[in-house]
């Protein structure tokens, strides 16, 4: 999958979830609900597990795809939140402009010639970092948490590339949890 197409699956789920469950503004606009860094990684780590779980009981790896694609996007928030460049917030652009100039950061193995990487591989590497982040947390050191949580969206690129990443059908009707109004 290409990575424009990946960056755009994830800028619509940050919509979605902005709008499903952002505070709602006097102007009528949406703003982000705040959260810690430990947080937001309780939300990934209940994405993570529906992920394992569908993967390890779906004959297809959609539904862990579509939990991994929620992961990465909560990933993102999180650094949008809990990080900024140079005095201003980081956005969406800066953190895909990160990933375009990041290396590979999973493990691979090697058949012959060719080098993969295979779908359980990055679910534990999302699982082993966010067992990191767990940890750094625990240790009262939300930073370096924050920079574990980087590192989550950039295997989740990675991992979309090689198996793609379903697209958020939403476009509808959709109810702001927080006020039960349309969003």
């Amino acid at each position: 999958m290409e990575q424009n197409d990946i960056f755009q699956a994830l800028r619509e789920e940050r919509n979605y979830q902005l709008r499903r469950w952002g505070v709602r503004q006097p102007d009528q606009t949406m703003a982000e609900q705040p959260h810690s860094v430990a947080e937001f990684v309780i939300f990934m780590r209940d994405y993570y597990n529906t992920a394992a779980h569908a993967f390890a009981r779906a004959p297809s790896w959609r539904e862990s795809l579509i939990a991994l694609r929620k992961l990465v996007a909560l990933a993102m928030a999180c650094v949008e939140q809990g990080d900024s460049y140079n005095g201003r917030a980081i956005s969406d652009d800066d953190l895909f402009e990160t990933v375009r100039l990041t290396g590979r950061l999973v493990p691979v193995r090697f058949h012959g010639t060719k080098i993969q990487t295979d779908f359980g591989t990055y679910m534990l590497k999302i699982n082993q970092e966010l067992s990191d982040a767990e940890v750094k947390l625990a240790d009262m050191n939300p930073d370096a948490a924050l920079v574990i949580v980087k590192d989550i969206i950039l295997i989740g690129v990675e991992c979309f590339k090689m198996y793609g990443v379903p697209y958020r059908d939403w476009h509808g009707n959709l109810t702001n949890m927080r006020d039960g109004l349309p969003a």
